[in-house]
């Protein structure tokens, strides 16, 4: 039966796996089928026959049975799913990547917690490694968090003294930045004063240039005056000279001219 309350076809095999007397079991299930509240289907051996109920108003109109069933209503889904995951998992030789996890383990520890019935030996093996597995992961994860928080433990304690280092090295590197402040203004001021002492330098060598040119200036012009002076004694010199010509020419003009003009007053 379905968990929607449809028929469904079981194996007699499966029904012999629930829990109580396999012989017993196969018992109920004759009489049942005697009574015509179920078909049976035999298979070439026993465990291979298939059961299913008559039809599905004897879910309803039989009290016990719909009894059974809104007592395990809550279950009903989740017991399908079980038997379905066991089944894989069992065909698959119990390999452990077809084992649920997440989400869907959390669901089988509620369901293994309430559901207070024996199980089929197969989906109880599959529940159980199920929780195995998801126990397994949740102490690692356990582990991990531990470890975790151990170092980070460690790096508390072991944190002032860190803390105390890097301290000093701060305050170290702000003496050095200090130290390298002080460097770069001695650099600019060293700088500054060269280049104030070129500017000096170039102009002691300006106004020493503008001095040798006034010396030679100076000089130029004493030069021209002495030639200037000495042209001037030489021009009184010729003046002199000329002069005491001219005198003599006139004496001498009037020494020729001194009988006639005797005369020329007589």
């Amino acid at each position: 039966m379905t968990p929607e309350r449809t028929c469904a076809v079981a194996s007699l095999g499966e029904l012999c796996e629930l829990p109580g007397d396999p012989v017993a079991i196969e018992r109920v299930v004759g009489l049942l089928a005697d009574g015509r509240l179920l078909a049976i289907e035999r298979g070439s051996d026993r465990a291979g026959g298939t059961v299913e109920i008559v039809h599905e108003s004897l879910i309803e109109r039989w009290p016990t049975l719909k009894r059974w069933l809104d007592e395990s209503e809550e279950d009903a889904v989740f017991l399908d799913r079980l038997r379905a995951a066991a089944r894989l998992w069992d065909s698959s030789h119990r390999a452990a990547d077809m084992l649920w996890r997440g989400k869907v383990a959390e669901e089988a520890r509620g369901f293994r917690r309430r559901y207070r019935r024996e199980m089929p030996e197969r989906e109880r093996l599959f529940l159980e490694e199920v929780l195995r597995l998801a126990d397994d992961k949740q102490r690692r994860r356990r582990r991990l968090v531990t470890g975790v928080i151990a170092a980070l433990l460690l790096l508390m304690v072991s944190g002032t003294g860190f803390v105390k280092a890097t301290h000093q090295n701060w305050l170290i590197m702000g003496q050095n930045e200090d130290m390298w402040r002080a460097i770069a203004s001695a650099a600019e001021a060293r700088s500054a004063a060269d280049k104030a002492r070129r500017e000096s330098e170039a102009q002691l060598v300006l106004a020493e240039l503008m001095l040798r040119d006034a010396v030679e200036d100076r000089e130029r012009a004493e030069v021209e005056a002495e030639r200037a002076q000495l042209a001037a004694i030489e021009a009184r010199k010729a003046e002199v000279k000329a002069r005491k010509v001219v005198e003599e020419a006139a004496r001498r003009r009037r020494m020729r001219s001194g009988p006639y003009e005797i005369a020329t007053e007589r």
